[in-house]
């Protein structure tokens, strides 16, 4: 069983709910990007911002998004670590005290995101 196993469990193997809570971990000077779908009048594009990773565990995210960024809770949205993209869906949005960003949730949508080697390697550094 390789690391990345071992943290998010088998895909047979979805009772580990509370192991992999535990993995939860405070994160600073990692940022991830969010791609999002822009409706500009007629078009829609998609838009990619930088966020930076608040906390992590093998669930989603807790980042910060710039003022401005057009995210709504329940959105969907792609997310890439390490070039690698997931699903994720925007669990909350919150104002941050004193700072024009907002605290946002992702949920990771993905049962193993693309992204779980750079998620177990993160969350093992972290300790």
């Amino acid at each position: 069983m390789d690391r990345v196993d071992e943290i998010f469990g088998s895909e047979s193997d979805l009772d580990l709910l509370e192991e992999r809570l535990g993995f939860q971990r405070p994160v600073s000077g990692r940022s991830l990007r969010v791609v999002l779908p822009v409706n500009r009048g007629t078009v829609t594009r998609m838009e990619a911002i930088e966020a930076v990773i608040e906390d992590l565990s093998v669930w989603g995210a807790g980042v910060l998004v710039p003022e401005g960024t057009p995210i709504a809770v329940a959105q969907k949205v792609w997310i890439e670590v390490d070039g690698k993209k997931g699903l994720a869906r925007v669990a909350f949005l919150r104002a941050v005290d004193g700072s024009p960003d907002r605290r946002c949730g992702l949920l990771f949508l993905d049962d193993r995101p693309r992204f779980a080697p750079a998620i177990a390697r993160w969350l093992d550094a972290l300790g």
